[in-house]
């Protein structure tokens, strides 16, 4: 089985996601057809795994603050996340983590075509 390796640096899906020069992952494009009355209703942790689902069934995984010792804030993406048999994180080749002060509010800037970011931390 090929492995997914993320060389266009672009994944579309619900969403469309894309690193940007300064390695940040920029999410934007989203599909015209999305609920959004819907989504804003749902826990942020819902919405986002709906939005995201393509990427996380390609290379993405979401990370919880409890694989860096509850140290940062969620949400936090990770690319080509490694686990031990247990499930336990070791590593990951890019973290990344949402900056703001609330997701949801990041995600009403979606629809109006403006983007959100996801910075790069490791």
């Amino acid at each position: 089985m090929s492995e997914t390796v993320n060389k266009s640096n672009e994944l579309k899906g619900k969403v469309e996601t894309y690193i940007d020069k300064d390695g940040n992952l920029v999410v934007w494009r989203p599909l015209p057809s999305l609920d959004w009355e819907r989504l804003m209703e749902l826990p942020e942790e819902k919405a986002l795994a709906e939005l995201f689902v393509y990427q996380t069934s390609h290379g993405y995984e979401w990370l919880l603050p409890a694989d860096f010792g509850g140290f940062l804030f969620t949400p936090i993406l990770g690319w080509k996340v490694q686990r031990d048999e247990k499930g336990k994180y070791l590593s990951a080749e890019h973290i990344y983590r949402f900056c703001g002060f609330h997701l949801i509010d990041g995600l009403r800037k979606l629809p109006t075509g403006r983007g959100i970011i996801f910075y790069k931390v490791k």
